[in-house]
């Protein structure tokens, strides 16, 4: 898994237990002032922050990967030569 990989991973666990958090939170908020429970649990912070970071990773582009034509290792589509063997690479438009 390449970096970026890592890090919307990494973002997409932190925002779902910000969500469960802040809806136990919203949960408990709403029993003890006696309120909708949808009202309490959307109003809590933990909540709204863990809905808008779910679905800011979906926006974090992950890079994606070719083959060298020369030696078959993984490189990055784009590149302009194998950082393993040094061939130059030419990418088609596809």
């Amino acid at each position: 898994m390449n970096n970026k990989g890592q890090i919307r991973t990494i973002l997409q666990v932190a925002a779902l237990l910000l969500i469960l958090f802040g809806a136990y939170s919203g949960y408990q908020q709403a029993t003890y002032w006696q309120q909708n429970l949808a009202a309490g649990i959307l109003t809590s912070p933990y909540f709204v922050v863990g809905i808008v970071a779910f679905v800011a990773s979906f926006f974090i582009a992950a890079e994606k990967y070719g083959e060298c034509p020369s030696c078959k290792e993984k490189i990055i589509v784009g590149a302009e030569k194998c950082r393993f063997c040094g061939q130059k690479v030419k990418w088609s438009k596809e």
